[in-house]
């Protein structure tokens, strides 16, 4: 629909380990250099050493030799290799993964992920390397919009390469109808993942599955939230007062260009995380067309006290953060904190994090805000933001950790 809205959802805010799903955002930066002709289907990368040394599932190409953009991305995507993951995010990043992994963090903010870190591009476990099931539908959602052109290639049911045929690792496709992109993911501390894309009569879905205790579990549990969420939609067309009213996922900003000279070193994870045994989301997702905030929703800004502790964040001394604003809906604060961030420097998008809490004093309301700053840092982000016409107070570390609870959120 042109809505966005979340149909169904269980812990999709909760903090897990993402395995292979990590390797969407490495295709979509990927994507972003061939649109911009950084790299061509043909371009040949070396596989280091590092690269031929990360674990199966893997193409298994010698450290030394080369491959094509387009073989890389292809195992990246259908065989799930984790070799061609490490491979591609060195290139991309003359030569260093960890300067890649920076990016691919850098891309979740701006997407709207607040509550992703990548480490590699490959998805081997980490243990700062998280997100949520919403992060990952916010993802999806945006590779499959951003880039037409390249999305195919998360529905390429197999692929022959030095004379070997490989199977794409998503068993459902070809199997349940409408179904034409996905990825799989495990490791046995993230259990299984699987994130797909269906589209039928018109209406595309995204389903995130994250943590179940195996493949088949995980499939069946693909299927039924995609026929479920179907039956929603056809409901809903039918009376829209059967269906509750549901959240919507962020809106993205998607014209930032990561290819560019900076410094990716003060890069921090947004928090700590927890695993948990099961995620489940499932939205449809074509609503990127009117995705600006209903103007009527918005109040005239409205700032109060002092809240951020960033010790609950573990952002070390960078505990300023700055106010945009407060908005009768969540959503629409999302929003707000994500124009915001779109006007800042690459340096402050580096170690800014979007916050979105409810009031204390305000129940109705919810307070738009960027957080993770020197005190130094949040006077020049307010100041880059005024410049912009947006509203902006900075505000400095509480002395009260119970009133952090609610951010980040």
């Amino acid at each position: 629909t042109e809505t966005g809205r979340v149909y169904i959802a269980k812990d999709a805010d909760k903090v897990v380990f993402p395995a292979s799903l990590t390797k969407i955002m490495t295709a979509l930066i990927l994507f972003e250099a061939l649109e911009q002709g950084r790299v061509k289907p043909n371009t040949r990368i070396i596989v280091s050493k590092n690269a031929a040394s990360l674990p199966n599932l893997k193409l298994g190409v010698p450290a030394g030799k080369t491959v094509t953009i387009k073989e890389a991305a292809i195992a990246l995507l259908a065989k799930s290799a984790n070799d061609m993951g490490a491979a591609i995010g060195e290139h991309l990043a003359g030569g260093s993964e960890s300067k890649f992994a920076k990016m691919m963090t850098i891309k979740a903010r701006q997407l709207g992920m607040s509550k992703t870190t990548f480490k590699n591009g490959s998805g081997v476990p980490h243990p700062e390397q998280v997100t949520t099931a919403r992060d990952m539908a916010v993802l999806c959602q945006a590779i499959y919009k951003r880039f037409p052109k390249f999305y195919h290639l998360l529905g390429v049911s197999s692929f022959s390469y030095k004379g070997r045929t490989y199977k794409n690792t998503n068993k459902l496709l070809g199997v349940v109808h409408g179904m034409d992109g996905g990825k799989t993911g495990f490791t046995r501390a993230s259990g299984h993942n699987l994130a797909t894309l269906t589209k039928r009569n018109g209406v595309r879905i995204i389903t995130v599955v994250i943590g179940t205790q195996g493949s088949k579990a995980r499939d069946e549990r693909t299927h039924q939230l995609i026929e479920d969420t179907f039956d929603l939609v056809e409901q809903e067309k039918r009376n829209p007062r059967l269906i509750p009213a549901a959240s919507k996922l962020p809106s993205p900003v998607l014209a930032n260009n990561l290819f560019h000279k900076t410094s990716f070193d003060t890069l921090e994870s947004p928090q700590s995380f927890q695993n948990v045994p099961h995620q489940a989301l499932s939205i449809p997702m074509e609503y990127f067309a009117n995705a600006a905030a209903n103007s009527s929703n918005q109040i005239e800004p409205s700032f109060e006290g002092t809240i951020v502790n960033a010790q609950d964040l573990t952002l070390g001394t960078q505990s300023w953060g700055i106010q945009i604003g407060s908005y009768r809906r969540s959503s629409d604060a999302r929003k707000a904190a994500g124009k915001a961030l779109q006007k800042l420097s690459p340096a402050l998008v580096q170690v800014a994090h979007v916050s979105v809490s409810e009031s204390p004093k305000k129940r109705n309301l919810h307070r738009a805000r960027l957080i993770g700053f020197t005190q130094q840092q949040a006077i020049n982000a307010c100041k880059k933001i005024s410049k912009s016409g947006l509203a902006c107070l900075t505000i400095k570390p509480s002395k009260s950790p119970k009133l952090y609870t609610a951010m980040n959120d």
